[in-house]
């Protein structure tokens, strides 16, 4: 856990670094309401509750020093008695309350928080000394609105919501992961249940609190991995909020997919800072759920006890509710995709409607992500699976090898004027003064079947030899009659799947990445996509060479590789193993460049991978056939005979020999094998020589696959029989 937590404070270190926008004025407007109805109610409530905050304040300055401060003696001068006279005039409405501002704990706690700058900083040496100042800060504009909306609000407009920090402060929350503590949080008082732990699923936001603006920084740093654990336990959250009090110094935090956008500054011992700071909570009290960060597609049915799903279909134009089973998959990170996976089914009432006589399975995946959008790209996973489903979907052959696509499009949420717009993160950003964010995402929701079981559910090596075959046979038969390249074959990309008589059988899933051939041309650089420890060795340097089916049969050499070596399943698997003393850890540490150089050396040559990485495979039965399948599929990707030696390995050979005559006419020997295009005494790129014949060789790799798979079917049989 200690190493784990350390790699988070690095990773919040950098991340705050390289992606953090300070001073952003328009973060402060994301929060205000979309509705027009709710926003003229969130400006005229907002104004009320400053000038009722400031009658509190200009009361307290009449008062003696002493009751704004009673843990000390120092004396404040008076004001004059005509500056008096003419603030107890502006003051006389409020009369009635002026006992209750000087003596109610809520506003004394408040406005110690307020006249921090200038009062005995022996009443605040600790943090901990701020935190219930500030939560009576939050408590008091709670209980304004609540008085406010009574009086304002019109017909049809929903209670607003009682924000207020937990009763509990310095708290590790009841779900974390890990052992670190939070200073406040942010919430709705409905959510707090007596006696229980605060929760992150719970929490609007969480407050980093700090003594000087000088820790600026470091409260950045701490709320970037508190903001992780509220995209893990809340999974309808679209982005989140969090808070930095650094002393009288508040900044709002708005957490997106590829960055951080801090608020300038709101400091509360002033006038304009406090009115900007409780209008961002007036605001939070009032808006739509969406500019919280929540999805309104996602939402408990308290009646039902059940969580419920809205999925969209690009095809037919229309959405159906599905009941969550469970959620397989939740987003653990601050940036990214925020993949989620669940298992539903379709909502009971809603069967009658489906356009057939029954549906066409009884349970569905469905998957909700947040995918990247270069301009002018056309990737789009939705069209992908589409496609690959109006092609493929009458080979019986090929079922349940890839993701049959249900129903798929880009999430609709409300907008304006209470019409439907598309999630995505410049909808998001609307309001903000126009400042769209530079890399933009789409919020991608796809109805997915068959439901497949993580790769490592597998009860024997014989078991994932066919799995990992029927996978790289749907990735074969998907680039051939599709032109799509997957681009990301990892460990979590390849399923188990069973049929009803326990058969097993093999998935291949997440197109995110996927491309179509045709986007290749061009002189641009291909871009780096997949999970380092699996990722090709071109990918990895972002090389010049064409990206082809090649960089994927690589990674599924590097996924058999490391299942050997830390076992095929939780039985096999061992705390014993060493992992960090193993050449095979380097490809999970340091940079794609060190990992690249790390696996160019391991795969130099087949006694180099023998040597440091199959000797190194678990040693129980079956594993001796894992690491003949590896050695096989490495000699047809790397040494592969279809090429000259100088085209082998993962380094270039230069080419002594005399030209040969008539080199137009010898592209292929006589038994009908490619050479190379040219020879020449210059270095070759053998990753480039073989990208020329990728097809040839992923017919090799496949075959090879095949074998293995035949024969591991025939060991499952015998077994079973």
């Amino acid at each position: 856990m200690a190493e784990i937590q350390e790699d988070r404070i690095k990773e919040a270190e950098l991340f705050v670094k390289e992606y953090l926008t300070r001073d952003d004025s328009n973060v402060l407007g994301i929060s205000r309401p979309r509705d027009r109805a709710l926003a003229r109610l969130a400006d005229r409530l907002s104004a009320d509750v400053y000038k009722n905050l400031e009658k509190v304040i200009r009361t307290s300055e009449l008062s003696d020093s002493e009751n704004l401060d009673p843990q000390t003696r120092r004396r404040h001068v008076r004001p004059s008695t005509r500056a008096k006279r003419g603030s107890a005039r502006r003051s006389r409405p409020s009369a009635s309350t002026t006992e209750t501002s000087l003596n109610d704990k809520t506003h004394q706690e408040l406005l110690r928080w307020i006249n921090m700058a200038r009062i005995s900083s022996e009443s605040m040496r600790k943090e901990s000394d701020m935190y219930p100042r500030i939560a009576a800060f939050i408590q008091y504009v709670s209980d304004e609105v609540a008085k406010g909306y009574n009086s304002k609000a019109g017909s049809g407009i929903a209670k607003p919501r009682s924000l207020v920090s937990f009763t509990s402060f310095d708290i590790n929350a009841g779900d974390a992961d890990d052992y670190t503590r939070i200073d406040m949080a942010l919430t709705d008082e409905a959510s707090i249940k007596e006696g229980t732990k605060p929760r992150y699923r719970d929490m609007l936001a969480v407050i980093e609190v700090k003594r000087s603006q000088a820790d600026q920084d470091s409260a950045f740093h701490q709320l970037f991995m508190y903001t992780r654990n509220i995209y893990a336990n809340q999974f309808n959250r679209r982005f989140t909020w969090g808070l930095t009090v650094c002393g009288t110094f508040v900044c709002a935090c708005l957490f997106l997919h590829d960055k951080i956008h801090a608020s300038v500054a709101m400091d509360i011992s002033t006038p304009a800072g406090r009115k900007d700071f409780l209008s961002l909570l007036v605001n939070w009290s009032i808006c739509e759920e969406e500019r919280l960060g929540y999805d309104p597609t996602i939402r408990y049915d308290k009646l039902g006890r059940c969580w419920e799903i809205d999925a969209f279909d690009k095809d037919s134009r229309s959405a159906k509710t599905y009941i969550c089973d469970s959620i397989i998959q939740d987003a653990c990170s601050v940036f990214g995709r925020h993949t989620r996976c669940f298992t539903a089914r379709l909502k009971q009432d809603q069967l009658a409607d489906d356009d057939s006589t029954s549906p066409r399975v009884d349970r569905v995946l469905i998957k909700d992500a947040w995918a990247h959008v270069a301009k002018d790209s056309i990737r789009d996973e939705v069209a992908y699976l589409y496609e690959i489903r109006q092609k493929l979907g009458e080979d019986k052959e090929l079922e349940g090898t890839y993701p049959y696509l249900e129903a798929g499009a880009v999430v609709q949420i409300c907008g304006t004027s209470n019409r439907h717009a598309e999630d995505t993160t410049q909808h998001i950003m609307q309001g903000g003064n126009g400042n769209i964010p530079k890399v933009h995402r789409e919020h991608r929701r796809l109805v997915m079947s068959p439901i497949g079981e993580p790769l490592q559910s597998v009860s024997s090596v014989d078991e994932l030899i066919v799995v990992a075959y029927d996978a790289m046979a749907a990735h074969t038969a998907i680039l051939k009659r599709c032109s799509i390249l997957h681009r990301d074959i990892s460990i979590n990309n390849i399923l188990v799947r069973r049929n009803s008589s326990s058969e097993i059988g093999g998935m291949l899933i997440d197109f995110d990445n996927a491309i179509r051939t045709g986007d290749f041309m061009g002189a641009h650089r291909p871009d780096r996509t997949g999970t380092l420890p699996y990722m090709s060795i071109c990918n990895l340097e972002e090389s010049s060479v064409k990206r082809t089916a090649l960089d994927d049969w690589e990674s599924l050499i590097y996924i058999l590789c490391w299942l050997g070596t830390i076992g095929v399943n939780r039985a096999d698997q061992s705390d014993s193993v060493g992992m960090e003393k193993l050449q095979i850890a380097s490809w999970q540490r340091g940079n794609a460049a060190i990992i690249a150089d790390a696996k160019r050396g391991h795969l130099a040559s087949i006694e180099a991978l023998n040597s440091t990485i199959l000797r190194k495979f678990c040693e129980y039965p079956g594993y001796d056939h894992l690491g003949e399948l590896v050695a096989d599929l490495y000699l047809q990707l790397f040494q592969n005979p279809r090429v000259s030696l100088r085209s082998r390995g993962c380094g270039g050979k230069k080419f002594f020999g005399k030209r040969l005559p008539n080199i137009e006419n010898m592209h292929i020997t006589p038994d009908g094998r490619l050479i190379d295009e040219h020879i020449s005494s210059e270095i070759t790129d053998p990753f480039a020589r073989r990208a020329e014949i990728a097809d040839e060789i992923m017919g090799d790799l496949l075959a090879v696959l095949k074998s293995a798979r035949d024969q591991a079917l025939d060991r499952i049989a015998k077994q079973s029989g």
